[in-house]
């Protein structure tokens, strides 16, 4: 294997270093019903906890548009696919990225939540 990135020995330390500094989690979707005008069809509500391991929230600062500056928390994240809009806690996620392996298996997500 010399010369070739071994991926699943990066897979591995990134999973490691969450499960070292991450503690067990919750994060919840949960969204209400809603009924299509246009066809009357009832769209059903969702009510779902995911568990995983979560490393601890970090403050980061984040610049846009030149000089304007937004404080946000940072964390990773190992369990089920998580979406924007889910929360931890009162942390709602406003963004994450999802770190896949070459064979699309989920290894880490970051997730970026409001500040």
């Amino acid at each position: 294997m010399a010369g070739k990135f071994d991926y699943n020995r990066a897979a591995l330390t990134a999973a490691e270093i969450v499960e070292f500094f991450g503690t067990s989690a919750a994060i919840t979707r949960q969204s209400t019903g809603t009924i299509n005008p246009a066809t009357g069809e009832t769209q059903v509500g969702v009510n779902e906890t995911f568990n995983g391991i979560i490393t601890p929230i970090i403050p980061t600062s984040i610049v846009s548009d030149g000089s304007i500056s937004k404080t946000v928390g940072v964390s990773y994240w190992i369990g089920a696919a998580i979406l924007v809009g889910d929360y931890y806690g009162n942390n709602r996620v406003d963004s994450l990225e999802v770190i896949q392996s070459p064979d699309n298996e989920l290894i880490v997500q970051k997730l970026i939540f409001n500040g």
